[in-house]
């Protein structure tokens, strides 16, 4: 059965995903600039807070007005998943960091 990832599973992928990237010198370079109070373990890391602000500057993307077209409530979680895994796909592609590939 297909489940989507948990929020922090999402940021571990994240991380893995721009390790070693020009987007990580790029976190890093902004983190330097705008966050003098980051800890040192999130220092080139998206954290739960920067996390939570990429939900909310993508709420209109993500979220579904639309619940009441999904009959088991339970699966209202994964269905915003559903969404949120698109608009992080469409970011990375149009980034770079990833590529459509045909369905197998």
């Amino acid at each position: 059965m297909n489940k989507g990832l948990t929020p922090p599973e999402t940021r571990r992928f994240m991380n893995s995903a721009i390790e070693g990237t020009d987007a990580q010198k790029e976190l890093l370079e902004f983190q330097g600039n705008y966050c003098c109070k980051m800890k040192e373990k999130h220092i080139g890391r998206i954290t739960a807070t920067y996390f939570r602000k990429f939900l909310k500057q993508h709420e209109t993307e993500i979220n579904s007005t639309k619940t009441d077209a999904i009959e088991d409530k339970r699966d209202i979680g994964e269905h915003n998943m559903t969404k949120i895994y698109t608009v992080i796909y469409k970011n990375l592609t149009e980034a770079g960091y990833a590529e459509k590939l045909a369905v197998p």
